[in-house]
């Protein structure tokens, strides 16, 4: 304080400092939401099985004293042709996150698996009991295939810990605007 005045210098700084940070609220807003989602597709890919071949039936060799290399020859081109392309992890390749949308005063980002099965896998689905399936040479057991819950799980997870998360970011984008 200087003579009978007042420096309001700071003061003036503290209010173009809020101004900014009303007009960058929705960017910091969309900050938070982009790192939700990232969170929440990272947790749901990790949670996703994926799907892998049979091993190559051996047992034939342990049963015979003498190899048959036409029988071998024979499992081996039948086991090509149902496993010859397959890779896995196509449910887990397929989880993506759109771009964020704002309606009103919410902010929206979608993490979505547009696999057509995934839906089978996330809640379970019925099956026909004792049908031979040729694709894994065996007989089907169970009537019912629980699900694995891997987005609702993840979700759960993810709302949990969201407090904190935005939180983090909150303050670190206020730090940007008032602390020098």
């Amino acid at each position: 304080m200087a003579g009978n005045g007042f420096d309001t210098r700071e003061l003036k700084k503290f209010r173009d400092n809020l101004v900014k940070l009303n007009k960058n609220m929705d960017i910091i807003i969309e900050d938070c939401a982009r790192a939700l989602a990232a969170r929440l597709l990272r947790e749901v890919k990790m949670r996703t099985p994926t799907g892998s071949p049979p091993k190559f039936d051996t047992e034939f060799k342990k049963k015979r004293k003498t190899p048959n290399p036409e029988k071998e020859a024979a499992e081996a081109a039948q086991y090509e042709e149902y496993w010859g392309g397959y890779t896995g992890g196509t449910l887990k390749r397929a989880w993506h996150s759109t771009s964020v949308v704002k309606h009103g005063y919410t902010f929206t980002i979608l993490v979505i698996n547009q696999t057509e099965y995934a839906i089978y896998v996330e809640y379970g689905h019925r099956q026909q009991a004792g049908r031979y399936v040729p694709a894994i040479n065996k007989k089907l057991k169970e009537g019912w295939v629980p699900g694995k819950f891997m987005m609702t799980i993840s979700a759960e997870k993810i709302q949990q810990k969201a407090p904190q998360i935005v939180e983090k970011i909150i303050a670190q984008r206020l730090g940007e605007y008032f602390i020098d």
